[in-house]
């Protein structure tokens, strides 16, 4: 196995000028979500991003660490229409621990072509909402 691959098996960009540009792109949307959970009296930690290349036979759009607060985005991801959909589904992932839900627009683990900005921010919300309102439950 190669030493360069990150936990997911995809091998990270070196950082340099250029890399440092395509992560912003996706900070800059996590900074979005981040005002949209504050506007809704929720705190945002801190989410580590890295930019990864794609290895042959990888489709993923984006992965994240199930509650472990890091998502990776391929670099060939960074200009496409749906990204920012992409990035609010990872930090569902990577923030809250929710997994795959065929039901959900959002959380479908599967692109959904119907899914606008608008929706997927509204879904997003709900699953701070919902997660929020487990953390204050105690046992």
């Amino acid at each position: 196995m190669r030493k360069d691959l990150n936990a997911k098996g995809l091998p990270n960009k070196k950082m340099n000028a250029d890399v440092y540009k395509e992560r912003r792109v996706v900070i800059d949307m996590i900074y979005r979500a981040k005002s949209l959970l504050r506007a809704n009296g929720i705190d945002m930690p801190r989410v580590d991003v890295r930019i990864t290349d794609r290895e042959v036979g990888r489709t993923a759009l984006g992965m994240a660490s199930i509650g472990g607060k890091s998502i990776w985005i391929p670099c060939d991801q960074l200009k496409k229409s749906y990204l920012y959909q992409v990035v609010l589904h990872e930090l569902c992932h990577a923030l809250w621990g929710i997994g795959h839900d065929k039901r959900c627009k959002l959380m479908h683990p599967n692109l959904q072509s119907d899914l606008t900005p608008e929706i997927a921010e509204q879904l997003f919300v709900k699953y701070a909402v919902k997660s929020k309102k487990l953390a204050l439950v105690t046992f």
